[in-house]
């Protein structure tokens, strides 16, 4: 059994805003500003100069007083709450429970209201406890059948702080409203082998694989039961409600009360069953094998229910239909009044993705003279279209017309559990392998080899089907209504089941490419020379490279106009972007520059010239710039990879063995993920019509110089080895049997990831940066990073990359690009690992060995930083954030002891 035990890291810079005293009591005159006037354009400004013409309100107490940006209003009289102040008497009974919480566990780290007052956690899992059982056996069954097996299981639940939310001082979990979640994550592994030989030349292996995987969320703050606790009802969930408190209004340095709870709940389930068989035969020179495996896969998803979710608007306490609403009311006094405009409850929903897959394989090694041989295979592999089991699956079909624009893209169902939008199936994934050895002299290899290898067939992760897309299957349990309402009492709403007959344009769709199984392959070749130093050691040098073809991706398509066109319509309308310049007929169409794509279109003009312009417009209209067309199944992906390696191989020699290697890489290459869904509403590339520019592109895990390897060495004492090798038994048992172990890897940085502004997104998806090296002479030095204190938020070292290396390119233009370069890398890696291993022999021949292993991680106890730019972060041009080193990402020296009896 292998184990680390929990460990709680402190706390980090303040990034969240709790309410201050003043507030939790009703006392919002913090947050009034200036004295608001009406421009001589009719606009409100704080500004209040020559021309201008102050505003003025009535208050509750009667009087007229001048509007100041950040008053708060009554909702029920429409005048300002005297002095800014609500009375006790008006908080609601729900929201004085909160606040009773709030006063106790989240009192603000900082005075004021301008500014952060929280602090989370350096690590975003700041407690972890993993664990893990391994048992082997193998048997003789008969002199010629040998049967093997194995099973192994992983425990690995931590709490996770990767959402957000305030953070309880001192707490282990964040304390009752926060939204940090405790990860579970349980898997088995079963395997058997049975070897039966039938003559000394023919042998047969069968082998059988299960492996479960299990992976759930629960608040970290678990055990109360908060629903009723609050007063809303027994929903059968423990989860804090998720409130969100709305906004803070503008012309006030003032900042917005973060959200609080969560609905983490639910669990998803993967599974596969591997068949396999393998004959091989040995005939004068030739060496042949054949076989198969047959695959089938499943994973399981299952939501949670009982969770509920509040919001809270800054319009319940402004005057959102005043030219003045922008500058008034405030999120959390609507929350005191308990006045929340929507809420919901989660429901529960099961998906069960199936796949199988078969593949078949010959291969031989024929001997030609004593200095050369060659090696000739075939695989084939096949792959059966995925399916949910009772058919709960839709798809967005960019083919299909829809009925209401007479335009491709409408949203179609599966008809049963055996139907797919994996519409069509490849039997033609044959991938031949050849290679080579020859020795031209003593002591002198050379090798070579060239494949095709076809990867696996891509299946969802996270959910039963990609994105978990089924709508008009799962039912929802909402409550919209037209005015705010009053949270006290019992949950509102109602569960409405499933309907197809539901609106796309409230839908996040998904698109599954009909081609999706067209099989991902990768040319491998290599290359290289292998010479003998020693009869114990070789060295080895080779080029080892491969190119990626219709690898599978979910980040290479976007729902956006050409390039060419995209820039005119921006040149051509100064001052266009996604949010405004609607076309809602002809006329503006006309004036705009862009088509009407149909009679009832009325969009952002961007939006009229995408391919599916109706998603479009609804990415403005209905999801305020969210992109609600993904993609899945991609097949058209690519890479390329290019090497040269250097390895030092020694065989077991005086107690030492050893494995050391050196690789100079360049990775290039579009992909994305090989998931099938998530793509994080991203796309890499620039320019459609250009993309081999983003194939041509280092990937963001490229790293140019790597150094790994292992060294095991067997101490030279005891029983057969050089020193006391004949001092009785107790001696030998104390002194022989030791092996020292070490892993070793240094790695060269990944390449920073830089990203250009884009004001036209989700319209455009995406702008390479321009990069501007000229005095540029290196990144400073992330060791010398300083935790942010309240006087000192952001200490000037704590930036890795200066802002001048990229800048955003012009407006109406594209980006030199590319997304990535060389010249620009995030830190490197260094990792040491460490094994001291004891073996003791018993019985009479020794057939009874016991040994010990204690095992230390990160040896030397590195550490790695959170940089914005590195380790998956994008860090965006102009934002005062770009290459800002956030934190230390503490992975801790840790060890684990390990006991092994075999017999």
């Amino acid at each position: 059994m292998n184990a680390t035990r929990k460990r709680i890291l402190d706390s980090g810079g303040a990034n969240n805003f709790v309410p201050t005293s003043d507030f939790l009591g009703g006392n919002f005159s913090a947050l009034l500003g200036p004295q608001l006037c009406t421009q001589t354009d009719q606009s409100v400004a704080a500004n209040c100069g020559a021309g201008t013409t102050p505003i003025t309100v009535q208050n509750n107490a009667g009087q007229t007083v001048p509007l100041q940006a950040g008053m708060i209003f009554d909702p029920v009289t429409g005048n300002q709450f005297t002095g800014n102040m609500i009375p006790s008497n008006r908080i609601s009974n729900v929201s004085q429970k909160i606040v009773a919480l709030f006063k106790q566990d989240y009192v603000p780290t900082v005075p004021g209201v301008s500014g952060p007052n929280n602090q989370s956690t350096l690590n975003n899992s700041p407690a972890q406890t993993p664990n893990q059982w391994v048992i082997k056996l193998d048997h003789n069954l008969t002199q010629k059948d040998r049967l093997s097996g194995s099973w192994v299981y992983d425990h690995r639940p931590r709490t996770l702080v990767d959402s957000g939310g305030d953070w309880e001082a001192g707490s282990t979990d964040g304390g009752p409203l926060s939204a940090a979640r405790v990860q579970l994550v349980r898997s088995d592994g079963w395997r058997i082998s049975e070897s039966h030989t039938f003559t000394p030349n023919l042998l047969n292996v069968f082998n059988e694989t299960y492996n479960w995987y299990w992976n759930g969320n629960q608040p970290a703050a678990g055990g109360t039961n908060w629903a009723q606790t609050l007063g809303f009802g027994s929903t059968g969930a423990n989860n804090f409600p998720l409130i969100s408190f709305g906004g803070a209004p503008q012309g006030v340095n003032a900042q917005a009360v973060t959200f609080i709870g969560n609905t983490f709940q639910g669990n998803f389930t993967g599974a596969a069953i591997i068949t396999g068989d393998r004959v091989t035969w040995t005939k004068g020179r030739h060496t042949s094998s054949f076989g198969g495996e047959f695959r089938a896969y499943q994973v399981n998803s299952h939501t949670g229910s009982g969770a509920l979710s509040y919001n809270f608007s800054n319009n319940t306490t402004g005057d959102p239909t005043a030219a003045f609403g922008p500058f008034v009311g405030y999120g959390f006094a609507s929350f005191l009044l308990g006045q929340a405009i929507n809420a919901s409850q989660t429901t529960a929903f099961d998906l069960y993705g199936r796949r199988k897959a078969l593949s078949l394989y010959a291969q031989d090694s024929y001997k030609i003279t004593p200095k050369l041989t060659l090696s000739a295979g075939l695989r084939w592999q096949y792959a059966f279209r995925f399916h949910e089991k009772y058919g709960h699956w839709a798809n967005y079909d960019l083919s299909a017309i829809d009925p209401t624009t007479g335009l491709p893209g409408a949203l179609v169902f599966a008809q049963n559990g055996g139907d797919s939008f994996e519409k069509k199936e490849y039997w033609n994934n044959f991938g031949p392998q050849i290679g080579f050895a020859y020795s031209p002299r003593n002591k002198w290899v050379v090798r070579g080899s060239f494949g095709l290898l076809f990867l696996p067939p891509p299946a969802p992760y996270f959910n039963g089907v990609p994105n978990g897309f089924a709508p008009g299957f799962k039912g929802i349990n909402q409550f919209q209504p037209s005015a705010p309402f009053s949270w006290d009492g019992l949950y509102p709403g109602v569960f409405q089941p499933g309907s197809q007959n539901v609106d796309p344009d409230f839908l996040v769709l998904t698109s599954i490419d009909p081609h999706a199984l067209l099989g991902g392959f990768s040319e491998a070749f290599n290359i290289g020379v292998q010479y003998e130093v020693t009869p114990t050691m070789r060295l080895e040098v080779a080029y080892v490279g491969n190119r990626g073809h219709h690898l599978p991706d979910t980040a290479l398509a976007w729902n956006e106009g050409s390039a060419s066109t995209f820039l005119n319509v921006v040149n051509q309308n100064p001052g266009i972007n996604a949010f405004n310049d609607y076309v809602c007929n002809a006329a503006q169409a006309k004036q705009f520059g862009v088509p009407l794509p149909y009679p009832t279109f009325c969009g952002p003009a961007l939006a009229a010239i995408t391919p599916f312009p109706r998603s479009a417009a609804a990415s403005i209209n209905v999801f305020f710039g969210f992109p609600p067309l993904t993609y899945v199944g991609l097949p058209i992906a690519q890479s390329y990879y290019n090497s040269m390696v250097i390895d030092l191989v020694k065989r077991t020699g005086r107690g030492l063995t050893m494995d050391v290697n050196y690789t100079l890489s360049r990775q290039e290459g579009d992909s994305f993920t090989t998931q099938t869904e998530g793509n994080n509403f991203y796309t890499i590339v620039q320019d459609f019509s250009n993309v081999s520019q983003a194939a041509h592109t280092l990937t963001n895990y490229d790293q140019t110089h790597v150094v790994k390897g292992y060294v095991a060495y067997e101490l030279p004492f005891g029983k057969g080895r050089r020193w006391l090798s004949d001092n009785g038994r107790l001696v030998n048992g104390l002194v022989g049997g030791w092996n020292l172990n070490g892993l070793v890897l240094y790695a060269s940085g990944q390449p920073f990831q830089a990203t250009a502004p884009n004001p036209y997104y989700p319209l455009w998806g995406s702008f390479y940066p321009n990069f501007n090296l000229g005095g540029f002479s290196g990144p400073s030095n992330p060791n010398k990073f300083q935790v942010p204190q309240p006087n000192q938020p952001v200490p000037a070292v704590d930036f890795y990359m200066p802002a001048s290396v990229a800048s955003a390119p012009a407006t109406g233009q594209l980006g030199t690009g590319p997304a990535a370069i060389s010249a620009l890398r995030c830190p490197g890696a260094a990792n040491e690992n460490a094994s001291i291993l004891k073996y003791f022999s018993m019985g009479s021949d020794g057939q009874y060995k016991l040994s010990f292993r204690v095992e230390y991680y990160n040896l030397f106890n590195r550490h790695t930083y959170n940089i914005n730019g590195c380790g998956g972060n994008k860090s965006q041009i102009g934002q005062g954030d770009f290459g800002q080193i956030f934190g230390v990402n503490n992975n801790p020296r840790n060890g684990q002891f390990a006991v092994r009896f075999t017999f």
